[in-house]
């Protein structure tokens, strides 16, 4: 039985929490940005952004009055987050989308979706029937099926030349430290440290299976493994740290067959009847949350009363369309339109009309990532998307995806 408000609730939560544990809500450290990903390298390990550059971030917003000496979050920062007018300089435009939402995270108080904000959006019928989303719908809508093939050897030879190439294991060790600490009242303090390491050269392992491990963790066949192994020269690294072996060879394999998989697949429509059914709007619910990830569209080129956006780049996409008088229909695409890949199923973003001229028609799937460079997605998501491009061309409806992060892109 609730006897005070959520805002109280939330507020007096807060308050406890900090008294506690000395968690400083309402605050940034030099290091709050750090961990942001900024790209993923062939192992699909994440690239970060670093203390160094999260201090130079730090010091920025400090610099612009943002935030205080001691990193409070100043009324300033939280207006130019609402008003959208919060910039920083330009080596860190790729990753400004990242950087607003680490400093959201620490704004907002906690977010509890009242029941009452959930909305469920309400189709509209004449829409379906509209000449123009009929167009549309009907370019899009039919569904594939995908076969794929590629060349054992050639693979056998990739994966070989990948683990030549990439594969670094380092010997395992042991690593000592030794140091003195003061305690005062402004906090512990270290007065001398002393770091030593000593290497283990005649460690002695209990050997794992090796060949079942891999077979289990990318699906080949044990013949195959074993000629990837010989071929690619790197047995000797096996010796000197076992399970760190095993797991890189298992995502260096992975991430080429991927490669191989996506190169080789092919795609093609079933036939006439099969397809997505425009019904499907009707009864298929679409639920959100009005004061979080809901938007009205007041006029006739959506086939919902409200958009349900999953990021702010979604947001800004879906607000771009709804100003722009050429764009004659946008759809934000329900998750329960699919297209089959090997890497599991991809659910595009939004279908979109655009006229030009007054005259002639171009249609798109848009596919809206916060950062749509190659190296920051991982590589199952670049998969995807390339496979989504084929099930599309495959369908010759003149459709194109293309992968963008604003209504200009497609423009573009």
């Amino acid at each position: 039985m609730a006897n005070e408000s959520y805002e109280q609730f939330a507020k007096s939560l807060q308050t406890e929490i900090e008294e506690e544990t000395g968690i400083r809500f309402g605050h940034l450290s030099e290091d709050v940005f750090a961990g942001i990903v900024i790209c993923r390298n062939e192992l699909d390990e994440p690239e970060l952004l670093g203390k160094q550059k999260s201090e130079q971030v730090f010091t920025y917003l400090k610099d612009q009055a943002y935030i205080n000496g001691k990193g409070k979050i100043e009324d300033t920062l939280k207006e130019a987050i609402k008003e959208k007018t919060l910039t920083f300089p330009e080596e860190f435009s790729d990753v400004q989308d990242q950087l607003v939402s680490v400093i959201k995270e620490h704004t907002k108080d906690y977010q509890i979706r009242k029941r009452s904000d959930r909305h469920v959006a309400k189709v509209k019928e004449k829409i379906l029937e509209n000449e123009d989303f009929r167009h549309l719908w009907d370019r899009i809508k039919y569904q594939t099926r995908f076969s794929v093939h590629f060349d054992s050897n050639q693979l056998i030879s990739a994966c070989a030349a990948a683990l030549k190439e990439k594969l670094s294991i380092p010997s395992i060790k042991l690593r000592y430290e030794k140091g003195a600490a003061s305690i005062s009242k402004a906090g512990v303090v270290i007065r001398e440290e002393e770091k030593t390491y000593e290497q283990h050269v005649d460690g002695h392992f209990a050997v794992p299976d090796i060949i079942t491990f891999l077979q289990n963790e990318t699906q080949l066949t044990r013949h195959s493994l074993v000629r990837i192994l010989k071929e690619s020269k790197t047995l000797y690294l096996f010796e000197r740290n076992p399970q760190l072996y095993m797991g890189d060879v298992a995502k260096i394999i992975n991430s080429t067959k991927r490669s191989f998989i996506v190169d080789g697949i092919t795609y093609r429509k079933i036939g006439d009847n099969a397809y997505y059914s425009q019904e499907l709007f009707k009864t298929k619910e679409l639920k959100g949350y009005l004061k979080s990830n809901m938007i009205p569209v007041e006029d006739d080129r959506s086939p919902y009363d409200y958009i349900v956006y999953d990021s702010d780049t979604e947001r800004r996409f879906a607000e771009d369309c709804a100003k722009d008088p050429n764009v004659k229909m946008f759809v934000k695409l329900p998750d329960w339109f699919q297209i089959h890949t090997p890497l599991g199923n991809y659910n595009p973003d939004w279908t979109v009309s655009i006229v030009e001229n007054g005259n002639e028609n171009f249609y798109f799937i848009a596919e809206t990532k916060g950062n749509i460079l190659s190296e920051s997605l991982r590589p199952t998501e670049q998969g995807k998307i390339r496979c989504g491009k084929k099930h599309f061309v495959a369908l010759d409806t003149g459709v194109r995806l293309k992968e963008t992060t604003s209504l200009k892109g497609l423009y573009d």
